[in-house]
């Protein structure tokens, strides 16, 4: 993994191309937005490998949260190199991804399961206590409580229809989170279909 790899990652991460999940996140980079809608070349992105330890980061505008933002994910690198080789494979697989954290995807069930194994080249690999987390996936929520009755599972989120059930429990852990809903509007119905009013 090299300082090239940052800027690698980066500017697959903008390109329209690929059409990253996170590419706005992005939007606070020289040319970023432009380049995300297809206006600029890639190559006009404001990051740039100086040399083999530094990367060159022009913005927009002042940013002062900036520090935090590229901590999140899609600002990690990716080795080029791997990815380049595996093409259109890359990721489909446990064994033809490339990992940042602490772990590293060593098994994969499609749909059923995936597990880590700790990453012995992550930095800090001495302080990571877990060795192998195994993941369920479980797409109901009334089968993932059922697991964790029956102790195979670790933990599961609840819907409202199970509150009432397990309030009193001391299992149950409130987690605040930001949510952000809106309504988009189909404006190009010019008029509502009729309706009735029914009286009681």
């Amino acid at each position: 993994m090299s300082v090239k790899d940052f800027e690698y990652s980066l500017k697959k991460s903008i390109d329209p191309e690929h059409g990253s999940e996170y590419a706005y996140i992005m939007c606070d980079f020289k040319n970023a937005e432009a380049i995300n809608l297809k206006k600029i070349p890639i190559d006009q992105l404001g990051v740039k490998a100086i040399d083999d330890k530094t990367l060159q980061v022009q913005l927009e505008s002042p940013v002062p949260y900036i520090l935090n933002l590229v901590t999140f994910p899609t600002f990690y690198p990716q080795n080029e190199k791997f990815i380049e080789e595996q093409g259109e494979k890359y990721a489909l697989e446990a064994n033809i991804g490339t990992y940042n954290g602490p772990f590293s995807l060593s098994k994969w069930k499609h749909d059923v399961s995936f597990k880590l194994t700790k990453n012995d080249q992550y930095w800090d690999k001495s302080t990571v206590k877990l060795k192998e987390p195994y993941y369920n996936i479980v797409k109901e929520i009334q089968a993932a409580v059922n697991l964790y009755e029956t102790g195979k599972l670790d933990g599961s989120n609840l819907t409202s229809e199970f509150i009432e059930k397990y309030k009193d429990s001391n299992e149950l852990k409130h987690e605040n989170t930001t949510t952000l809903f809106f309504i988009r509007f189909n404006e190009k119905v010019r008029e509502l279909p009729s309706s009735k009013v029914c009286a009681a």
